[in-house]
C-alpha cells in the first residue's frame, strides 16, 4: 500500500485484500490509521507461510528505491 498524502509504504499480507484496504482507510489498523492508501503493489502465493515469508523479505529490505524498483517492474 502507499499513503496517497505521505507517500510511504506499508506491506503486508492478507487473505482478503478489499477488506484489508477498507480497514486501513478506516482507522481500524494503528500504524496504518491518518491517511488515505492505495494498493500499489501484489503478489499472491499458495500458501499463508509462504506468503509470510515474502512479507518478512520485503519488510527487511528497509530500502525505499528497492520497494520502489519492484513496483516499476510489474508495471
Amino acid at each position: 500500500l502507499e499513503n496517497e498524502l505521505s507517500r510511504k509504504y506499508y506491506i503486508g499480507q492478507t487473505s482478503d485484500l478489499d477488506e484489508r484496504i477498507k480497514r486501513h482507510n478506516s482507522g481500524r489498523s494503528k500504524y496504518t490509521s491518518g491517511g488515505k492508501w492505495k494498493i500499489i503493489y501484489t503478489e499472491q502465493f499458495d500458501s499463508h507461510r509462504d506468503a509470510i515469508r515474502r512479507e518478512r523479505q520485503l519488510k527487511n529490505w528497509k530500502n525505499r528505491k528497492a520497494i520502489q524498483k519492484l513496483i516499476e517492474s510489474k508495471k
